[in-house]
């Protein structure tokens, strides 16, 4: 467990663990006192600070990552050794100082950013918690940023420690709030480019990154660059962060220039004298998340351009009508929420930009009012969860700003007016519920399916539907990237798909033509996913030199697939297999030794003659196997096939079930993962 901070939350973990011994628990703290706390005679692990050496190492393969000339030059090391030095051997200030200095290319500017660190140093000494030499790095650091970068960096206080940042929702924030400058790209590509900047310098942390692209999808704030940001922005009176539920009353008072609001709890009273507010942002705590949203809240708050409530929930489920004399609201966030639907006055907000709205697991939504239409700017339409869109989508998507459409349900439909509508600008849409043949006919031909603007495509039908051909796919989406197509296939439908594919996952398809014949040619292919009968057929075969660039295989309930096959030089790049529920499934391919590539299996709920063939470990459920970690008894007859694997892990939870060798009581929830995954 990381950062484990008090006792209180020591004492809750502990009502977990066993009585009678045998736990061994890893913790880490910044606590001086938590340990002896958590034990008198646990073992306590001090790690030891860098050595000037080790910290001139970590230094020069950051600074110097992007070109090695400057790495020889004896000016430049000098100075970079310097600098090191007074980091008292602490990883995460020689981290930040190195992200700053891998921005910097001439010897002016090194020795510039010396003089000032050395300035620093002298005459700040930062609050004790920090460390001082970790301190003056980040000032050094924050102080560097240019003047367009600051407010971009100081925006990230108001998320909760450890959140992990979506991309795409940051820089949509950016640009509503006004930070990201026109010029001759896109305001999303500007604020791409700030982003990365801020990556560069190590300011933020990346947490994953797209497979097509490797552009960074979601990022986060080590704590102690979160912490320093949170005072910062106050310092600065950019952003005030609530976190005990009675802070706001306490210091209402001395807030009155307040523009923007991040209230890290629930059930906070937010005086309405505060109406200068732009941005208010609320994220609920488990357990208490319940609010009183008043009429007279939204009346006194007309100057907001941002408002976000995460796992909030009101009283009745509803959001009040004068949501809608919000004028300037551009950005609305309604996530993991109970509100069953949206205002109708929602269609008076005319600057509305971006809009995302998904209720919590069990909440049944209502269908939304068809006023949407009306917001005319509207760009990112964003949903999840048992919401139903109005039939016909009316002007909606005829509007050539919209670019999102994610994912919305039209089981409700019965006309074809609304794929009619289906705007060409759209780059990224999701459908689901999709319920007869009509339709799903209606959908193919509609705008958007001929335009070369699509990038994100997920489609889901039901009742019987089936697809009839993929031509529009092929002919006319060269620029698509990712497709999710959920549902029956006709037999008379051969499978053609985009070159431009990256990631591609079929599921209930039901299809006798083998997929990995026509998927193997895609050339830029990264993932592919088959689930629930995509193919119904009993053999399956990669070919000579196919999926050249395909680095993840994910095969799940399969039912009919008795043999796969793979040739030779066949997934030269494979990183990660995983074979799950295919209860036919004899063995792996013998090909499989040869790919060097291949990092890790899983193989989950297989039967245990597969299973056994592979590593033999009696009636375990759970378990994996690390490369030369195997004994020779438990080796299988096809150990050599997977020998090479660093990780496999092996899940077998229902196949004990099935030979009832437990005499625990098993309650088994199997969750279908969604289509709507984004």
């Amino acid at each position: 467990m990381d950062d484990m901070w008090t006792p209180r939350a020591w004492n809750d973990v502990c009502d977990a663990l066993p009585l009678n011994g045998g736990s061994k628990v890893i913790f880490t703290t910044r606590n001086n006192d938590l340990p002896s706390h958590a034990d008198l005679n646990c073992f306590v692990h001090k790690p030891s600070l860098l050595t000037k050496q080790q910290s001139l190492e970590l230094f020069k393969k950051i600074a110097f990552e992007d070109e090695d000339n400057r790495a020889t030059r004896d000016d430049f090391l000098r100075l970079g050794t310097e600098m090191t030095k007074k980091c008292d051997g602490l990883p995460l200030a020689v981290f930040i100082l190195a992200g700053l200095l891998r921005t910097k290319h001439t010897l002016d500017e090194w020795e510039h950013v010396s003089k000032t660190f050395r300035s620093l140093l002298l005459n700040v000494e930062g609050p004790p918690h920090y460390g001082r030499s970790v301190y003056q790095t980040l000032m050094l650091s924050y102080h560097d940023l240019p003047y367009y970068l600051k407010p971009c960096f100081l925006y990230l206080a108001q998320f909760p420690e450890d959140y992990e940042i979506q991309s795409k929702k940051l820089i949509q924030m950016w640009i509503v709030e006004g930070f990201v400058i026109a010029g001759e790209n896109s305001l999303e590509e500007v604020a791409r480019q700030y982003l990365n900047e801020l990556i560069r310098r190590c300011m933020v942390l990346v947490v994953r990154s797209n497979r097509a692209t490797t552009k960074a999808k979601s990022i986060r704030l080590h704590d102690v660059m979160r912490e320093f940001c949170i005072t910062k922005a106050k310092d600065e009176r950019f952003l005030v962060v609530f976190r005990p539920i009675n802070q706001w009353m306490r210091t209402s008072s001395t807030s009155d220039q307040l523009r923007r609001v991040s209230i890290l709890s629930s059930g906070i009273l937010i005086p309405i004298q505060h109406s200068h507010i732009r941005s208010f942002i609320q994220f609920g705590v488990e357990g208490l998340r319940t609010m009183s949203l008043q009429a007279s809240w939204m009346e006194h708050f007309k100057l907001l351009r941002v408002l976000i409530f995460n796992k909030v929930e009101t009283h009745d489920g509803y959001l009040p009508e004068t949501l809608g004399n919000l004028k300037h609201l551009r950005y609305l966030a309604l996530t993991n929420t109970n509100i069953k639907t949206l205002p109708k006055s929602i269609g008076n907000l005319s600057n509305l930009l971006y809009l995302e709205y998904n209720l919590k697991y069990g909440t049944k939504g209502k269908t939304l009012p068809d006023v949407l239409w009306k917001t005319k700017l509207l760009r990112h339409l964003y949903f999840q969860g048992e919401i139903l869109f109005p039939e016909g989508l009316k002007p909606l998507t005829l509007t050539t700003k919209l670019q999102t459409l994610w994912t919305i349900n039209v089981s409700n439909w019965k006309l074809e007016e609304g794929f009619e509508r289906m705007s060409p600008s759209l780059t990224k849409l999701g459908i689901i519920g999709i319920g007869s043949q009509r339709l799903l006919d209606a959908m193919f031909q509609s705008p958007c399916m001929t335009s070369s603007n699509l990038v994100n495509l997920l489609l889901q039908w039901t009742n019987g539907a089936e697809l009839k051909s993929m031509e529009p796919l092929y002919n006319h989406c060269q620029c698509l990237q990712v497709l999710h197509l959920g549902g029956k296939i006709g037999e008379d439908c051969p499978l053609h798909f985009p070159p431009s594919l990256v990631r591609l996952m079929l599921s209930g398809n039901e299809t006798y033509h083998d997929p990995m014949a026509t998927t193997g040619r895609l050339g830029q292919l990264k993932v592919l996913t088959l689930n629930f009968n995509a193919y119904i057929g009993a053999k399956m075969n990669c070919n000579v030199a196919s999926f050249p660039q395909l680095e993840e295989l994910s095969m799940s309930y399969m039912d009919n697939l008795e043999e796969w096959t793979v040739e030779e030089g066949a997934m030269p790049r494979l990183k990660n297999l995983c074979i799950q529920d295919c209860p036919k499934l004899k063995k792996l391919p013998e090909e499989l030794k040869s790919i060097c590539s291949l990092l890790k299996l899983v193989i989950r709920r297989m039967p245990r003659s597969f299973r056994h063939r592979l590593f033999w470990q009696g009636d375990k459920i759970d378990y994996e196997y690390q490369a030369g970690a195997a004994n020779e008894g438990e080796r299988g007859e096809d150990f050599h096939i997977i020998q090479h694997i660093s990780l496999v892990q092996f899940s077998e939870l229902l196949a004990m079930i099935e030979m009832k060798k437990s005499s625990v009581n098993f309650h088994v929830s199997q969750s279908t993962p969604s289509l709507a995954h984004n």
